[in-house]
C-alpha cells in the first residue's frame, strides 16, 4: 500500500499543481486550538477526549486557487486527552466513488498522461480510462448530483466516510455539522459496514459532542493520521482507501518536510 500512495503522490506533483514546501492537498488551511466535549457515547467511541486542534481547508493542492472558488472544504480534528489521540478527517462530499487504491494510481497515472501533448484521440481515449475505472461512467449522474455548489465554510455537513469496528459490535462512521459558533459532531451507527462510495441514510445517528474554536495557531498537528482512531475503535481492513490515505498523508508530511528544508537551503 506505501508503494502505491507514493505513485499517487508522485503523480500530484508530476501535474506540476503543488506549492512547494506545501501539503499535496488541502495546501490552504487555517489552525484552531479547540475545546471538546463529549457526551457519554461520545466518550464510549473516542475516549476521554478534552481538547483539540481543528484544521479548516480547502481541497486543492495549490493555494494559487482563491478559497472563494473551492466548494469542496476539509475540516480535520485531532482529539487529545486521557488515552491515544483520534485523527478525523470530513469534507463536503457525501460519498467517493472509488473503493480501490489501485484505481486512484490508475486516475493519476491517466492525468498525467492527458497533460503531455498528444494529439485529441489519445485524450479521449485517456478520459474514457478514466470514466471505465470501476465503472464511474456508470455513476456519473450520482456524481454531479451531490458535488457541492456552494463554496462557504460554516453552515454545512462535513462526511467521514470509513467505518469503524467498535467495542459492541456494531459499526459507526463520523459527521460533523459547522454551525455559527461550534462544530457539532455526530456517530452513525450501523448493523454492518457498507463500501464508502455508498450513500446510506439508513443508521442510527446519535449527536456524541461538540468542538468550540478557541484560538488561531499557526501549527497544527504535523499530519492527520486516519488510523489513528483512539483505543475503543478498529478500522476496516477492507477499506483500501483508509490505507492509501494514511500512507499518502505520511508521505506528503515527509516530502513537505524535505521541500521546506531546500527552500531553506537555498
Amino acid at each position: 500500500m506505501k508503494n502505491q500512495a507514493f505513485k499517487v503522490i508522485r503523480s500530484i506533483e508530476k501535474l506540476g499543481v503543488t506549492d512547494k514546501g506545501k501539503k499535496r492537498a488541502h495546501a490552504r488551511g487555517i489552525n484552531y486550538r479547540s475545546e471538546v466535549n463529549l457526551n457519554d457515547e461520545g466518550r464510549r467511541l473516542l475516549g476521554h477526549m478534552t481538547e483539540g486542534v481543528v484544521r479548516l481547508s480547502d481541497a486543492p493542492p495549490s493555494t494559487k486557487y482563491p478559497a472563494w472558488s473551492v466548494s469542496i472544504k476539509g475540516l480535520s480534528i485531532h482529539l487529545a486527552g486521557n488515552g491515544t489521540p483520534v485523527d478525523l478527517v470530513f469534507v463536503t462530499f457525501p460519498y467517493f466513488p472509488w473503493i480501490k487504491a489501485d484505481s486512484m494510481v490508475s486516475i493519476g497515472t491517466y492525468a498525467v498522461a492527458l497533460k503531455e501533448p498528444s494529439d485529441w484521440q489519445v485524450k479521449i481515449n485517456l478520459w474514457r480510462k478514466i470514466l471505465k475505472t470501476e465503472n464511474f461512467n456508470h455513476h456519473l449522474g450520482k456524481f454531479l448530483i451531490h458535488f457541492p455548489l456552494i463554496t462557504y465554510r460554516k453552515f454545512r455537513k462535513y462526511n467521514n466516510l470509513h467505518y469503524f469496528k467498535t467495542e459492541q459490535g456494531d459499526f459507526v462512521r463520523f459527521h460533523v455539522k459547522f454551525t455559527a459558533d461550534k462544530i457539532v459532531l455526530y456517530a452513525e451507527r450501523y448493523d454492518v459496514p457498507a463500501s464508502i462510495e455508498c450513500i446510506r441514510r439508513n443508521g442510527k445517528i446519535h449527536q456524541i459532542g461538540s468542538i468550540h474554536l478557541k484560538e488561531r495557531i499557526e501549527e497544527g498537528v504535523p499530519y492527520f493520521d486516519v488510523l489513528q482512531i483512539g483505543s475503543h475503535l478498529k478500522p476496516l481492513e477492507s477499506d483500501e482507501i483508509l490505507q492509501l490515505r494514511h500512507f499518502m498523508y505520511r508521505i506528503s508530511y515527509e516530502r513537505k518536510l524535505k521541500e521546506q528544508e531546500e527552500m531553506r537551503n537555498e
